[in-house]
């Protein structure tokens, strides 16, 4: 119970409307009631708290509220005590000048789901700071967004959120505002969000625990905010969408901005469920992205590099990961520079499904000033791993991610081979795609079903050195006869060219 000068929202509403209000089915608009409440604690020296017994509240209004200092707002529960709005624009608060705030046990929620609703739950202008925000147990949805700071000016900084639920917002949270720093958001579930969850999120934001039921765009940074650097995303589950489908390609995290960019996912992890056929992440710009411990086992991610960055290389860093298909364009223009690439026991895929496994890599914290050192693993495993091949030639590219400045040979190749035993094929590794030059070629009989072959720096046809700007291998399998279902794996071994 809070000690101090506090108020039941129900002293100040007529008490005609408190059985409809309690029961949940009032039309009345406590609004007015509500801003009168805070302006009458406004001035109170002692502690200033607003009590929302468990019933539903509708406000037609928006409820305008300026420096607001040391209050709370509390409830019985987000499933219990409700404040409704019904307008489709404004904000349900609009609160400017405030500092030292919370929200307790809340829903704030608008009235239906209206798809072209364009209502704000929390509009904050921080003019002359905007500090010490907690919200905790708190349910916010059916907005266009839920909180927004969008005002030219103020600082709407350190603001943490505890355990809140968002459900079928448009977006979560919108920032164009260059101060809008440290926002902590723990274990917090964010469910059927159809625009973006964090848009331009503050520097040194951190989002940690709780899921994400994946519709529209996790984070997205387009704007050139300042001060955005050390944005962590630390265990964080994107889930499949469930029952519930999704209006379009769901993305984890789009980058469009020539402004330096550091982010870090730690510990995430996807559902696994292969429901993600487009580009989950798309990294274009200025920036200097970290997977520590992650498993995303669907989507593609998207790697531009004729984004404009201003001159400077961009970095992905891989440790101990598993990362989603990868796409890229690492050919300077407009500025743009190749993109830095650092793994070290991490498994990388391409378009083709074919994915490449890195061991005894080292991490290096290097800034892009001084990113001039090349980076060289003591090995790399490349896997082709369980192709299906029908009764038809077969033919891939074969993309090997070498960082700037290393350079690697073939030393061996593992390889498996298996149909129905009928039927005959020949597997040729090339060094391009014009069939140039064979590094390794198998011949398989029709006498046997399984071949295991192993071929190593001794008796490879050609020893391929490759470095940054080696064109793919390629791949190929001509099989004569009925095949049936044929599964090949094969294992390139790289060790560093010195």
């Amino acid at each position: 119970m809070i000690t101090g000068n506090e108020t039941n929202i129900l002293d100040i509403i007529p008490a005609a409307e408190h059985a409809a209000i309690l029961a949940g089915n009032s039309t009345y608009n406590c609004g007015p009631d509500i801003l009168t409440a805070i302006n009458a604690l406004k001035g109170a020296s002692t502690a200033k708290a607003l009590f929302f017994p468990k019933g539903t509240y509708v406000v037609d209004t928006q409820i305008t509220v300026s420096n607001l200092v040391g209050f709370k707002f509390y409830g019985e529960g987000p499933e219990a005590s409700i404040i409704s709005y019904t307008p489709t624009t404004g904000a349900l608060f609009y609160i400017t000048a405030y500092r030292t705030c919370s929200f307790y046990d809340l829903s704030f929620t608008h009235a239906g789901f209206d798809a072209g609703r364009t209502c704000v739950g929390l509009r904050m202008n921080g003019t002359g700071g905007g500090t010490e925000v907690l919200l905790q147990n708190c349910l916010i949805s059916y907005f266009n967004t839920a909180v927004t700071t969008t005002d030219a000016v103020g600082n709407d900084d350190t603001w943490t959120w505890n355990s809140c639920y968002f459900r079928h917002n448009i977006n979560v949270w919108v920032n164009t505002n260059e101060q809008a720093v440290i926002w902590a958001w723990n274990y917090c579930q964010i469910l059927y969000t159809t625009g973006t969850v964090f848009r331009n999120p503050g520097g040194y934001s951190r989002f940690v625990g709780g899921s994400y039921i994946n519709q529209g765009i996790f984070c997205e940074m387009t704007s050139a905010v300042t001060g955005t650097s050390e944005i962590l995303f630390d265990s964080i589950k994107f889930e499949s969408t469930q029952n519930f489908t999704p209006p379009g390609t769901p993305q984890w995290l789009v980058i469009a901005s020539s402004t330096g960019i550091t982010c870090t996912f730690r510990n995430c992890n996807d559902s696994g469920g292969g429901i993600y056929a487009g580009t989950t992440f798309t990294l274009a710009g200025n920036y200097d992205i970290t997977f520590d411990e992650c498993v995303f086992s669907n989507g593609v991610m998207a790697v531009d590099a004729t984004f404009n960055s201003g001159g400077f290389p961009s970095i992905i860093t891989s440790i101990n990961s598993s990362l989603p298909r990868m796409t890229e364009v690492t050919y300077p223009a407009n500025g743009g520079m190749p993109v830095n690439k650092i793994y070290s026991n991490s498994l990388v895929k391409n378009l083709a499904g074919l994915s490449a496994w890195f061991t005894g890599g080292v991490k290096r914290n290097l800034t892009i000033s001084t990113f001039t050192e090349p980076i060289q693993m003591a090995q790399q495993r490349f896997s082709l791993n369980a192709l299906t091949v029908g009764a038809v030639d077969f033919a891939s590219d074969v993309y090997i991610p070498i960082p700037i400045g290393g350079r690697f040979t073939i030393t061996a190749i593992d390889f498996y081979y298996k149909d129905n035993s009928t039927a005959t094929a020949v597997v040729t590794l090339w060094t391009d795609a014009a069939k140039g030059t064979k590094v390794y070629e198998y011949s398989k009989a029709a006498s046997t079903g399984i071949k295991l072959a192993r071929a190593d720096v001794t008796s490879l046809i050609t020893a391929y050195a490759m470095d940054y700007g080696s064109a793919p291998l390629h791949f190929t399998i001509v099989p004569t006869g009925d095949v049936g279902a044929v599964t090949v794996t094969m294992v390139i071994t790289l060790v560093p060219f010195l």
